[in-house]
């Protein structure tokens, strides 16, 4: 009896101890699941908090895109009239003083595009919506019309210039012409800032790469100027730094010119340094990625008629009388390109609406169209779909040139989806409307010729 009492006890306290050991087991699997829940749920909201932070920057930065595109049209679109409506006077009789003064206004008005375009391109690439256009392109034509751009700064500081470029250096490549004329605007405009005396050189190489699929190319803008210190020359790059606080008040500038080049020059696949010393002048160096035009000799002769051709035949005075249709909702805009027109013998009407301009398209036959992208009541893109539309099935294709303030990635491709033939950026100088609108009318003309019947 007693045997049994104590193993009655004894069995007793074993199932007391698994008892505990399994409501302490039950606790240490509860707390770790309530451990395990809430940490899912701190992760489930974390991933919540963070798809909201990306939702958010996605809307900030698709609003940011929007106000870079409506500022770019809010301050080119004043400055297209401003600049235009300069030219129009200087090309009218003036005095000696006038002449003057009309010529201060119109080198500060582009002064004033340049800083804008500064702050709208740096805020492009800080956005990331600005990309490079390649399209065939000759190195010499880029380097000689750098020149000819900045040759009256030159001139008026009585300093020497010049460019070369290897004997290995191909002509024809593939490339944003435009972007590179940009870096090398940028960096001789700096050198004539700020040389006295002496001279600008640009120099240009090929690196010692071999690559079958393009080459790369070594610049240099060379300036016997006032130099950089060592301990400033790296500082130049960033945005809004120059090497002194005293060079913006002395020379001007916003300070982002060398910051777009590093950018640019990222773009095409380079870099950009300096070598300077305080007093000996400076050598900017950058290197671009390029591709090669490889053209058959039949290709060359074949493409040489041909611009031989379009030249023999886009001789000023031969440029026929074209009836054009101007679709711009801004007055000023309106009388600029109006006059500009008109002083080449061509016919304008004018509509301030993209509506205007399809109800027009449909009343009368015009051999061009000028359409202002951005307009009350119906925008120049869905005008030009209309008109597209219309003209389906009726054999038709008024070439239609699209007007625009915005220069954003995309902007472009969206104006030739609509079903514009080209577009042209403002502001716009007198000769690029004209060479555009009577190339393109032309290429209409040809487009729209029926093709002769055979007997």
């Amino acid at each position: 009896m007693v045997v049994g009492d104590i193993r009655a006890r004894a069995l007793k306290a074993e199932r007391r101890a698994l008892e505990q050991a399994v409501e302490e087991r039950t606790r240490e699997l509860a707390a770790e699941k309530a451990r395990a829940e809430h940490e899912k749920s701190v992760v489930d909201q974390q991933k919540r908090e963070i798809e909201r932070l990306l939702d958010q920057a996605k809307e900030i930065s698709r609003h940011k895109s929007e106000f870079l595109a409506n500022m770019s049209h809010e301050i080119r679109t004043p400055m297209n009239g401003v600049l235009g409506m300069t030219d129009l006077v200087l090309s009218t009789e003036l005095t000696n003083e006038q002449r003057e003064y009309v010529e201060t206004a119109r080198l500060s008005a582009d002064f004033l595009l340049r800083v804008l375009n500064d702050i709208l391109d740096f805020s492009k690439i800080e956005a990331g919506r600005l990309d490079l256009n390649p399209v065939d392109f000759s190195l010499k034509d880029c380097l000689a019309q750098t020149g000819r751009m900045l040759s009256l700064q030159i001139a008026n500081k009585k300093l020497e210039y010049s460019s070369s470029i290897a004997d290995d250096v191909p002509d024809r490549l593939v490339g944003d012409p435009d972007r590179l004329r940009q870096i090398l605007l940028n960096l001789v405009g700096n050198a004539i800032k700020f040389t006295d005396q002496g001279g600008i050189s640009i120099l240009v190489r090929r690196q010692d790469v071999s690559d079958a699929d393009g080459v790369t190319l070594l610049f240099a803008v060379r300036d016997s100027g006032v130099g950089i210190p060592a301990d400033k020359q790296e500082v130049i790059f960033d945005a809004l730094r120059q090497a002194d606080g005293s060079t913006t008040r002395k020379y001007g500038g916003t300070g982002l010119g060398l910051a777009i080049c590093s950018r640019l020059v990222e773009m095409m696949g380079g870099s950009i340094w300096v070598d300077s010393e305080p007093g000996h002048g400076s050598t900017f160096h950058f290197s671009a990625r390029l591709g090669v035009v490889t053209d058959t000799p039949a290709e060359i002769a074949e493409q040489t008629r041909k611009l031989a051709m379009m030249v023999a035949g886009a001789h000023p005075e031969q440029a026929a009388n074209l009836h054009i249709l101007l679709a711009e909702d801004n007055p000023v805009n309106q009388r600029l390109a109006t006059k500009l027109l008109e002083k080449r013998g061509h016919q304008v009407t004018v509509t301030a609406t993209g509506r205007g301009a399809f109800e027009r398209v449909q009343e009368d036959k015009f051999d061009i169209v000028l359409m202002d992208v951005q307009m009350p009541d119906m925008d120049g893109l869905e005008a030009t779909a209309l008109i597209r539309e219309w003209e389906k099935n009726r054999g038709r294709h008024t070439p239609i040139v699209a007007l625009t303030a915005h220069s954003m990635k995309g902007d472009r491709d969206r104006c030739l989806a609509a079903g514009m033939d080209t577009y042209v950026t403002k502001p716009f100088d007198a000769a690029r409307l004209i060479e555009v609108v009577e190339s393109t009318a032309r290429a209409g003309a040809q487009q729209n010729t029926p093709a002769p019947v055979g007997n």
